[in-house]
Parts: structure tokens; C-alpha cells; sequence
């Protein structure tokens, strides 16, 4: 999408369920923090556990949670999370 796009985006159209946005912006602003002032354009994070973030944050069933992170993700995210709580 160019940035001409963002910037002509139609009035008209509704916005997202606010909870949505504020999960992304709060989830923005801990990439920033995180980045320590470099521009999030260069910062470099798994893609995965950002999906994973947003699934926990948006408070998803397990159904939409599969369906967002597909099996396969889902399978390594919830074996990285055991393996997690059996190390601490």
C-alpha cells in the first residue's frame, strides 16, 4: 500500500471496533520502547509471537485463535509456551 493510499482512505468507512485499535497502539508504543528510539521501520521481531501478542490482547477464543494463527503456528506457539512454564 503506498502512502498516497493511507492518505485518501475513504471518509466514509467505519472504523474498527475500538479494542482493536488500542491493542495495536498499545502494542505499537512496546515496540517503540523496546527499540530504544530506532525507527520500527528497521527493528526486526518473530512474527509469530506478534500474532500471538495480538491473539492474547484481542482476548480470542481458542476457535478464532487457531483460525488467526493457522495450526501450524499455533502448535509451535502453544509447545514454546509449555516449554516456557516448565523452565521458570
Amino acid at each position: 500500500m503506498k502512502n498516497s493510499d493511507f492518505q485518501n482512505h475513504d471518509q466514509a468507512t467505519s472504523s474498527p471496533q475500538p479494542k482493536i485499535i488500542e491493542v495495536l497502539a498499545a502494542l505499537r508504543s512496546e515496540w517503540e520502547n523496546a527499540a530504544n528510539g530506532e525507527s520500527l521501520v528497521n527493528v526486526n521481531g518473530s512474527i509469530g509471537l506478534i500474532l500471538f501478542d495480538m491473539v492474547v490482547r484481542l482476548g480470542l477464543s481458542t476457535e478464532d485463535a487457531n483460525v488467526l494463527l493457522g495450526h501450524k503456528l499455533s502448535t509451535e506457539l502453544t509447545e514454546l509456551m509449555a516449554a516456557q512454564l516448565n523452565y521458570n
